[in-house]
């Protein structure tokens, strides 16, 4: 007999906490998701527009599910994140959303979030079981797609991710556009971490213009750009954050994550002295990295600035011993994109899926 109960309890959080490495403990391509972290994406256990979810067989935990109201002004919906669930229980999986779902009905439901698309960990793997997960992407079973459609969820968008070889890459066509682009007068550099604050601002508003009309994306609010601030101190690089500028004015911008799962895998998931001090100082180099973000303001597209952008990492790639790098993800409606990866060499490796079920 399976049973669905809310998390209203630290007994209860135990064992919604636990499910990952009831799912995953023997998985050798499994890394655990910060201790820490989680917490801090799971947010307030008062907030009456969220529900976190425990599916039980007896005193087992089976399966999990988190769902919460979206209340964007544009984009109201209810985002479902956090799910897991073991192998041979697809009607926790539906159990599940139907309790879920019932938060409101009158919705559609879609995910998986934690709780927003830009939050790390977007989309079910559907695609790309064989390479372990890059930092901040989703891994899951590969029958994780199945039993979401089975519980009514179907596929809403796919999100592709390209792995780039920089030792053997055809760089010709992206050498070329970033000279134009330094003949345009496009300058890029590194986040001037003197201006931590504002230049992460800078970062944020940059994103809100130039990716505003992509499929999902919402505008980074006051609290994001804080979290995103905080963040910098121990998950972006200021050396792997570019700005890219157009006499003194903003033209794009493009944030690189330093592959940190091994790190992270090698501390457990816990953030540990060991592991804190490797994310503050990093004195050890890491060979792989994930292109996380890329945005150039339409004014600037036609004077080549996301190659000089690309350029410019790899470069610094080169100069400090990365060898290859994570494109994700990019949507698979994205055509110019996916062009361009592939004329640099580059191959989809991945695939992720947003899924959706609507109103009921």
């Amino acid at each position: 007999m399976i049973r669905v109960v809310e998390v209203n309890s630290p007994a209860r959080l135990r064992s919604f906490l636990s499910l990952p490495e009831l799912v995953y403990g023997r998985d050798p391509l499994w890394v655990p998701h910060l201790g820490l972290q989680t917490l801090i994406l799971l947010g307030s256990p008062f907030d009456r527009q969220k529900r976190l979810l425990v599916a039980f067989e007896g005193d087992r935990p089976i399966a999990r599910l988190a769902v919460k109201i979206h209340d964007h002004p544009t984009n109201r919906a209810l985002h479902f994140g956090f799910y897991e669930c073991l192998w041979g229980y697809p009607e926790a999986t539906r159990q599940l959303v139907e309790e879920a779902h019932a938060l409101a009905p009158e919705l559609s439901m879609v995910g998986p979030y934690h709780f927003t698309m830009e939050d790390p960990y977007t989309g079910v793997l559907v695609d790309g079981f064989d390479h372990p997960p890059c930092f901040w992407a989703s891994y899951n079973p590969p029958y994780y797609a199945d039993y979401l459609e089975r519980a009514g969820l179907h596929k809403a968008q796919d999100l592709w991710t390209y792995y780039w070889d920089w030792e053997n890459a055809r760089l010709r066509p992206i050498e070329r556009r970033s000279q134009k682009a330094a003949e345009y007068g496009i300058t890029v550099r590194s986040l001037d971490t003197r201006r931590r604050f504002a230049e992460i601002q800078q970062v944020a508003a940059t994103m809100n213009r130039a990716l505003q009309d992509n499929w999902g994306f919402e505008e980074f609010t006051k609290e994001q750009v804080r979290e995103l601030y905080l963040l910098s101190f121990l998950f972006l690089d200021p050396d792997w954050l570019f700005l890219a500028h157009h006499q003194e004015n903003a033209a794009g911008t493009c944030i690189v994550l330093p592959d940190y799962n091994p790190w992270i895998k090698a501390a457990g998931g816990r953030l540990t002295p060991g592991l804190l001090k490797r994310l503050l100082f990093r004195t050890e180099g890491l060979p792989h990295v994930r292109a996380w973000a890329l945005g150039v303001l339409p004014e600037y597209r036609t004077m080549l600035t996301a190659p000089a952008l690309m350029q410019h990492a790899v470069e610094h790639g080169r100069a400090t011993g990365t060898r290859s790098c994570d494109v994700s993800w990019i949507l698979e409606s994205n055509t110019p994109m996916n062009a361009m990866l592939r004329a640099v060499g580059a191959y989809r490796h991945k695939v992720h899926r947003v899924v959706e079920r609507g109103p009921v």
